[in-house]
Order: C-alpha cells, then structure tokens, then sequence
C-alpha cells in the first residue's frame, strides 16, 4: 500500500480527476473510486517515485505529479467488487472513509493541467513561501489571462532619495520575475500595462529612459523568451514611438511569432478609450460602400481591439495602492477580477503573484447571474481546504 514519507502524512488525500472516465482518490492504506457508466475496468496504481505516481483506470491513465513523495510498489491493484451495480452508493470503499472535519488535506489535480504547477513546485525552493503558497492553488482553476498595472517605480524611488529613472530600473526585475512565474504556473496569457498615452506629459528625459530600458530588456531577453516558448505582441498605437524602439519591437515580434506559449502583450502607449474608438473606426471602414445599416454586436466589436485572441482578462492586478484602473482595457474588464496591493512594482514578487491567484480562486464569479448550488458547495470545500492548509503551513 501507499506509505508515508517526507511530510506525505495518513491525513493527506490527493485527488486526481480523469475526465469522463471518473475520479480517483487515494491515501495510504484507502481507496475511493466513482464509477462512470461505460468504465468497468480494474483499477489500479502503477509507478512509483518523488513526483507521485501514474493511476490507470481502463484504457486512459494520468500521472499524478504533485511534488509530494508518495511510493507504492511496483503494481498494486484493488479489483472492483463483483456486487457493485449502477443502483449502489457512488462511493465504493475500501476503508472507511476519514471525514474533512479530521483534517484531511486536498490536493485536486485536472488531468492534462497537472504538469505545469509539478514545473513550479520544482522550481520554487522546498518549504519556502512560494512553494506553500502554490500547493494552495488548484491548476484547473487558473486563470487564463491576467492583466498588471506596473504602478509606483518613482514613489519606490523617491522613499529612496533616488531620481524616477531608479524606480524604473528596479521594475526591470519583477517584470522578469512575473513573466517566469506566468511560463511555469501555464497560464495562457500575460498583459503588462508599461506605457500610456498620458505618460507622454511627464519629463523628456524620463521617457527616454523609459525607451533605453525597454530596448535593453528585449535585447537581453529575447532568447529567454524563445527558449520558453513565449511569443511577444504589443497594444497600443506603436506607429507613434521612436523609430528605433518600433525595430525593436518588429523585431521581438517577428523572432516569437511561431511561439505556441503564453502570450505576453505589452501596452505601450496604450489607452483604453483610443482602443475602443479605433475599433469604432475600423467597423465603420468594413461598413463603407454597403447599402445596408450597420449591425455591431459584442463578439464582432471585440474583433477589431488590439488583442482580440487573447480574451477579457481573469484577474488585474494593480500596484502601488491606488483604486483606478487608469484607462486600461476599459472594454475587456468588464467582469475582471480585481485585486490590488500596497506594494510598489519594483518590491513585486512572485509570492504577490500568488496571493493574488489564491485569492481569486476564492472569490464567486457570478457574472451577473445567482450562484449554483453545486458550484457553491465546493467552493466552501475549496475554502476549507485552504484554510487547512493556512494552518499546516
């Protein structure tokens, strides 16, 4: 049977969902299995290593990687009990089963979702925050997109008695940090707000250092950015910029567009209502010549804003302290999630990023709409779980 080892304890209950086929769950010395009509097999728990192991129920099988050191031996099967029928309790159990009121610790795990948080947990040292913080997240519960307001580099500076253009170098490095972060927590696409179009009042000589670190960093990143699959886009009016940062830019895009990773849009001198009437203007371009009135819905408008492939952000995240959303993706935040900290961008860290996803896994996207029940229940097991897991950290 399982056994316990290196903090893996008789409480811990990991979860593996395999799709239609049904659910698996196992701790040491208990099995619980839902039958799905159509799925008969034997099921059974393979492999063993640090990682977890590879569960097989009839022909498909997933690998549960978790960072968690669970061994079994090298083939263990418990065969499905002949008087089982459709008619029986949805559980069938080899044990009784331990109650969430003991503490059992969930670990829900998606198949095909799984392999990017195992890519973090290995990444992210052994014990420290960012690894307690990431075993609290469920993957299929991601977001897909996530929208930043990198705001605060010149107060960062000033509580420093250094000049602005300190504040923006020291944002260089959380800009790294978070698009690392982003690649190996899966999530799809990443947008940076790093410029805009009210940005052009402030000192000359700021904005020119602005341009100079923008160019190093696309330099200096760019083989990263290959190396890791992401592909690199731009939003905002870019015709406008110095000619020798649109190279850059045409560059940085041309050497990623065959990248089939996370996307990672940048607002360079970006605003949200310019991007709303350049879609008007664009619609009203295809319309000319036509007899017949012009009819806009919501999905042909979102065609023509800056990134229409990328979909309305999940979650914004604003630094800084401030409670605006400064003319950004004023049409694609609609329903967003909001979560804001105190911290100036150049202090942002991984582990901010972190909480900001723990907590918008907690929160009820209704989207207008009541609650479901179902959906309500296991948010509140969700919340327990990581309460559970506040506290055994």
């Amino acid at each position: 049977m399982l056994r316990e080892e290196r903090g893996l304890r008789s409480t811990d209950f990991v979860r593996v969902e395999v799709g239609p086929l049904g659910s698996w769950s196992y701790l040491p010395r208990l099995l619980l299995w839902r039958p799905v009509p159509g799925c008969l097999g034997q099921p059974r728990i393979e492999g063993e290593g640090a990682i977890g192991a590879v569960l097989i129920c009839g022909s498909s099988a997933v690998k549960c990687r978790l960072g968690l050191v669970a061994k079994t031996p090298s083939s263990t099967t418990w065969p499905v009990p002949k008087a089982h029928t459709a008619s029986a309790s949805p559980w069938w159990d080899l044990a009784p089963r331990i109650p969430d009121s003991l503490g059992a610790r969930w670990y829900d795990v998606a198949a095909g979702d799984c392999g990017e948080m195992q890519e973090f947990l290995e990444w992210a040292p052994s014990g420290s925050r960012e690894y307690r913080l990431a075993r609290k997240l469920r993957p299929n519960r991601l977001p897909c997109h996530v929208a930043v307001i990198m705001d605060g580099n010149g107060r960062w500076a000033r509580q420093r008695l250094l000049p602005r253009a300190a504040g923006h170098r020291a944002g260089v490095r959380p800009v790294r940090e978070i698009i690392e972060a982003c690649c190996r927590l899966g999530i799809r696409a990443l947008t940076l707000y790093a410029f805009s179009v009210e940005n052009w009042k402030r000192p000359k000589a700021e904005i020119e250092t602005l341009w100079i670190l923008l160019r190093r960093y696309l330099r200096q990143e760019l083989p990263e950015l290959k190396a890791n699959g992401v592909r690199f886009q731009t939003i905002g009016k870019i015709d406008e910029l110095p000619s020798e940062v649109c190279d850059d830019i045409d560059n940085a895009i041309l050497e990623t567009a065959a990248n089939d990773g996370m996307r990672l849009n940048v607002a360079l001198n970006y605003s949200g209502r310019s991007e709303i009437v350049e879609a008007v203007n664009a619609l009203l371009r295809t319309s000319h010549g036509h007899i017949e009135p012009l009819q806009v819905d919501e999905r042909s408008f979102g065609q023509m804003l800056y990134a229409p492939h990328c979909g309305d952000p999940d979650l914004l995240i604003r630094t800084s302290g401030e409670f605006r959303v400064s003319n950004f993706l004023l049409w694609q935040i609609a329903y967003t999630e909001i979560w804001m900290t105190k911290r100036y961008w150049p202090d942002f860290r991984t582990t901010d990023l972190l909480e900001a996803l723990v907590e918008y896994q907690g929160r009820n996207r209704r989207f207008g709409g009541l609650p479901d029940p179902g959906k309500r229940s296991a948010r509140r097991r969700a919340n327990v779980r990581r309460t559970l897991l506040s506290v055994a950290d």
